[in-house]
């Protein structure tokens, strides 16, 4: 009578058959390290009736437990797939909404030059350069998208909305 076959060498006959150490682990219901660590013999692996089980099948059985068709009655239930938790999106601010959002640091009363930074011709469009734009203007306006295409165009601009980087405020003085 043959001597027993220790974890270790029933590991080592399994992957000599053609099985990788993930589909393994899979069938164990154990990870792919403590897979690795039984395979190199070291101590205090808890795999063993797994292994005993496995090493039992025949080469159908043993196809079907890999495949995942069936199970083994000594592994672990596979662990449930971790779900990251939803995360709200942040939507990205356009350069008009922040525009809005800093005009709301200066005093209807304040007068600012108006820097517009576009991606395209690599320039800066400046409006009001010559006595600056009063801030409860641009408020008053219907949207201050609209209010800076104006006094754009007024000073011999167009504006494609979709190549602004930025929008600055300067305090003029």
């Amino acid at each position: 009578m043959g001597k027993k076959l220790s974890t270790q060498d029933k590991l080592k006959r399994a992957r000599a058959e053609g099985y990788s150490r993930r589909d393994l682990a899979r069938s164990f219901g154990v990870s792919v390290s403590t897979v690795g660590r039984a395979e190199r013999g070291a101590k205090g692996t808890t795999i063993g009736a797994q292994v005993d089980q496995f090493f039992k099948l025949g080469k159908r059985a043993k196809a079907a437990v890999i495949s995942g068709s069936t199970s083994l009655p000594s592994a672990k239930p596979a662990p449930a797939p971790k779900v990251a938790p939803a995360k709200e999106e942040s939507r990205k601010l356009t350069p008009i909404e922040k525009a809005e959002a800093k005009l709301n640091d200066f005093y209807d009363n304040d007068k600012v030059v108006v820097y517009i930074n576009v991606k395209g011709t690599g320039k800066s469009v400046t409006l009001g350069a010559h006595g600056g734009i009063t801030v409860g203007a641009i408020l008053r306006a219907p949207s201050v998208g609209e209010f800076l295409a104006a006094q754009a165009g007024d000073q011999g601009y167009e504006i494609d909305w979709d190549d602004v980087v930025s929008i600055v405020f300067e305090e003029y003085y």
